[in-house]
């Protein structure tokens, strides 16, 4: 698999999910335009609206060859792999569904204000040109180009490390040797495979930089210990 084409969070948590399972599965690259013509494809259903009112077709998505499923949303594929592989370990147990779910949304707002600065980074060194073609088609040219000044990226970093560090209070007062992941305990749910997407992200396009080391040293380096036990556990 082309790494440049499956750089997606969204995607990785998934893969993810299925590697910490042992499910084995198939990657699909697929450019920006042949997204929704695949879903419906296979009956993946659409995610969200466009605001003209039209539905939006995104990844991740499966189709579950055993059982003719098809699935689309990060979230909906890690409670359907629950539900269709008991026997594989749970991702989303018991009675923390919503405390997750909501843990996921707080990732993902408060990564938010990098997407600017990362996208670009992401069309320069990792994308190939017909898959760039596509991002543009559907976010505009701002998508591709760096349209902040020097001073906004660095605000936009500041914002995002703030984020983390508040989200990283919630581990309290624990010790080195405490778990780092997020629901305690000696493995991962579904919120580590989520949050680790992001910063795996983050370490992919940055790799030793001085911006990934703020991010890895957030509440005393369990952000970093996090996206190392995580990754420990879904090689595949």
């Amino acid at each position: 698999m082309d790494e440049g084409m499956g750089l997606s969070p969204f995607v990785r948590a998934i893969r993810f999910a299925l590697n910490y399972k042992k499910i084995p599965y198939t990657v699909i690259d697929l450019g920006m335009q042949e997204v929704e013509q695949t879903a419906k494809s296979i009956g993946a259903p659409p995610t969200m609206g466009f605001s003209t009112g039209s539905p939006r077709y995104t990844v991740p998505m499966i189709h579950d060859s055993t059982t003719g499923k098809a699935i689309s949303e990060s979230f909906n594929i890690a409670e359907y792999l629950d539900e269709a592989y008991p026997d594989t370990p749970r991702i989303i147990p018991p009675g923390t569904r919503m405390l997750q779910s909501t843990f996921c949304m707080s990732v993902f707002t408060t990564f938010a204000p990098l997407l600017p600065v990362l996208r670009p980074v992401m069309a320069a060194n990792f994308q190939s040109p017909e898959f760039s073609e596509g991002v543009r088609k559907r976010f505009g040219d701002g998508a591709l180009q760096n349209m902040l000044t020097p001073e906004e990226e660095a605000e936009a970093w500041k914002k995002v490390v703030l984020g983390f560090k508040l989200i990283g209070q919630g581990y309290g007062a624990q010790g080195a040797e405490d778990s780092a992941f997020v629901m305690g305990g000696a493995t991962p749910t579904f919120a580590d495979l989520y949050f680790t997407s992001f910063l795996w992200w983050l370490k992919r396009l940055y790799g030793d930089t001085q911006e990934w080391k703020d991010i890895a040293a957030v509440a005393d380096g369990k952000l970093g210990r996090l996206c190392e036990g995580t990754l420990a556990a879904c090689k595949r």
